[in-house]
């Protein structure tokens, strides 16, 4: 079985965030390309977010993309108790 998501785009079901360094040197930046367009092709909301930085990302980039992400999905939610 292969690891990469890719191969398990058919079990995704949420809005996915995807935040990829333009000189990764661990999963190509063509890689993360492929999956948001299926992810999209296959109905789901797709954020991609590319950042001038190999595989580390600096928090302080991430951190108000993440953010904005997460309040816009998660206010989107009722809960009833």
């Amino acid at each position: 079985m292969d690891r990469s998501a890719i191969y398990h785009c058919d079990n995704i079901r949420a809005e996915a965030l995807l935040l990829h360094g333009k000189s990764d040197d661990r999963a190509p930046i063509d890689q993360a390309k492929r999956f948001a367009g299926i992810l999209s092709k296959a109905g789901l909301l797709v954020s991609f977010r590319t950042f001038e930085c190999g595989h580390s990302i600096p928090r302080q980039q991430t951190m108000p993309i993440l953010r904005d992400f997460l309040m816009r999905v998660f206010t989107s939610t009722s809960t009833y108790h």
